[in-house]
């Protein structure tokens, strides 16, 4: 009797001083979203006007929420991985560390985490988001400050009289180097005006047997193989595979493995292609062939894109190096 009582005078007084009306059921509804976010551990998603509870991490959704059942999760496959809750319905890709540009796997990749890389003994390299492997240098005649790690190139230590001589190649050769970019590009517009004449807005004619800059190997595709396939397309990816060698058969089996999405199908013969012509070779091959194809504005597409975010993650390395132990 007493506890009614109180109840009572705690509405009564919730209803005195409330400037909007309140009633019973609101009271309850509202009680009732609290237990929901309280029953959902890691987060709420809306599907089709529905508050459905999010996966946990290594899980991803196989059925959403209903009037009648939950969601439903399922731990993710082999080789693929997701890190937060979500509502996902499928996981990430698991990363593959690439032994022909000097990858080795560090930690293996399992449900809740991506493979972890690092460079293989005699190179270094900052393994984020990406990891470009260079060789280490070799202390010829020096003596040696600090070792190779697989994050830290050798620190020599520079004899007297040599610090100022060690300058001397490096500067011949940015100079010489710059003098033949220089001449290239002023080629490239000379052609260029040779062939459009002036008053004309577009020119007709494409020089699809001038490469206006050579391409600098070493630049790493392992992480631009989908930017490839969206650029080339199903038939341009077996003809790239094909001209490098691959054979039918192994193609095939890649397009047997994803029957009905095309685009796994070029990813996975672009990363055999890429494994066959490794870091020194794939990106230069890549723009031979889009060039001798008369694919010019495919190719200086591909080309822009890569160098930019290639510059742009040096940066980020650059900006943010890793600590030290």
């Amino acid at each position: 009797m007493k506890c009614g009582l109180l109840v009572l005078a705690l509405f009564i007084e919730i209803a005195l001083h409330s400037t909007t009306p309140f009633s019973f059921q609101e009271g309850f509804h509202l009680e009732g979203r609290r237990v929901k976010r309280e029953q959902c551990q890691h987060g709420l998603y809306d599907h089709e006007g529905k508050e459905c509870c999010k996966c946990p991490p290594g899980h991803y959704v196989t059925v959403n929420c209903g009037k009648d059942n939950k969601t439903k999760c399922e731990q993710c496959q082999e080789n693929t991985y997701y890190e937060e809750p979500n509502s996902r319905m499928e996981c990430e890709r698991c990363r593959s560390c690439n032994a022909n540009v000097h990858q080795k796997t560090e930690e293996t990749c399992t449900p809740l985490r991506n493979t972890k890389c690092k460079c293989m003994e005699g190179y270094w390299g900052v393994c984020q988001d990406t990891c470009q492997c260079h060789p280490c240098d070799k202390c010829e005649g020096h003596n040696i400050l600090a070792p190779c790690t697989d994050t830290k190139n050798t620190v020599c230590r520079e004899p007297t009289g040599d610090i100022h001589h060690k300058w001397i190649i490096p500067v011949i050769t940015l100079v010489l180097v710059l003098v033949l970019v220089l001449v290239l590009v002023l080629g490239y517009f000379w052609m260029k005006r040779m062939v459009c004449f002036s008053g004309v807005e577009k020119c007709p004619v494409e020089l699809t047997e001038f490469e206006p800059i050579p391409l600098m190997p070493g630049v790493d595709l392992s992480n631009h193989l989908y930017d490839i396939v969206e650029e080339l397309g199903p038939q341009l990816v077996k003809e790239l595979a094909v001209g490098s060698g691959i054979k039918e058969a192994q193609i095939q089996m890649h397009i047997n493995e994803h029957p009905h999405n095309a685009k796994e199908q070029c990813y996975s013969i672009l990363r055999d292609w890429y494994e066959k012509n490794g870091l020194n070779q794939a990106f230069p091959e890549l723009m031979k062939f889009l060039r001798r194809n008369g694919k010019n504005i495919n190719a200086d597409r591909l080309n822009k894109l890569i160098i930019q975010k290639t510059e742009e993650t040096a940066r980020v390395n650059m900006d943010n190096p890793e600590q030290p132990a």
